[in-house]
């Protein structure tokens, strides 16, 4: 169940109550200034934050879920959509090294919002589910995968069990999920507009071909071991599997033409499997 995150009081009474406040506290800062006990100048920029907050209150917010498995460029094009943002361009500036970060939430944002007061809101309700888990890069790196390959919640520990196994014994992950980033990636660079606010279709299956010529160390079908960074924005099922896998003696998985995943101890048996159930597409 994902849980509202809201900025903003949401009865007038409460609005009423807030604007007293803030007039009574520009009195008693006026009269220390008055005093001598603190300085105009702070007086000033007390003033003009406490008049802030009375202009925010008189603003419409909206709400916004950022969905699991969303990569920042989906969470920019979902807040410009919205009018929480006119532009995503700083939004993508400040999140360039914060993919995995941007916690999956409903939230209630101003329109035209800051993108750094956006973002700190994000991370800031990211420190906030993941307190007391020892989450690092690592973690947020296969569980992203795990996110973007997990059907249910069911078959999170099953699959990071399988990644883990593969990364023990040396052997490419060979997920779909790093090579469609690494994919998209490419492509978003390659454009001249802006696919948040175009046609573009993240996450489109991939193909054998688009596999083998797409050359990024983000590739884990050409390259070993965990791609540099998460490949989205995991929730907090999906973290919570990467940290505690189900192992067992898999090395395989797929999901079949019904939808049911199906787990291997070896490739011929995945193989066989494949062929008697068919593949998702």
């Amino acid at each position: 169940m994902l849980n509202k995150i809201t900025d903003h009081p949401k009865t007038s009474k409460s609005k009423i109550m807030t604007v007293l406040g803030i007039v009574l506290i520009l009195i008693i800062l006026g009269l220390l200034a008055y005093c001598g006990i603190i300085s105009y100048r702070g007086v000033q920029a007390a003033r003009q934050k406490y008049f802030q907050e009375v202009a925010n209150l008189k603003k419409k917010d909206v709400e916004i879920t950022i969905i699991e498995g969303w990569r920042r460029e989906q969470i920019a094009a979902k807040l410009v959509k919205l009018d929480v943002l006119s532009s995503p361009d700083e939004f993508l500036k400040s999140t360039e090294n914060l993919e995995g970060q941007l916690f999956p939430d409903t939230y209630r944002f101003f329109k035209n919002s800051t993108a750094q007061g956006v973002v700190d809101k994000i991370i800031k309700n990211f420190a906030k589910k993941t307190a007391g888990l020892k989450v690092d890069n690592t973690t947020l790196i296969l569980a992203s995968i795990i996110e973007r390959e997990a059907a249910g919640d069911e078959e999170r520990a099953p699959i990071a069990g399988v990644y883990k196994n593969r990364i023990d014994e040396g052997m490419k992950l060979e997920a779909d999920p790093t090579a469609q980033y690494a994919r998209d990636s490419q492509q978003i660079a390659a454009r001249d507009e802006r696919p948040f606010v175009s046609t573009f279709e993240f996450w489109a299956p991939i193909t054998k071909a688009e596999i083998n010529a797409t050359d990024s160390p983000y590739n884990t079908y050409r390259y070993a071991g965990l791609p540099p960074g998460p490949v989205c924005n995991p929730g907090s099922k999906s973290i919570e599997a990467a940290l505690n896998p189900k192992l067992g003696q898999n090395f395989y998985f797929f999901h079949d033409a019904d939808g049911t995943i199906r787990f291997s101890r070896n490739l011929a048996d995945h193989d066989y499997q494949k062929k008697i159930y068919g593949v998702r597409q």
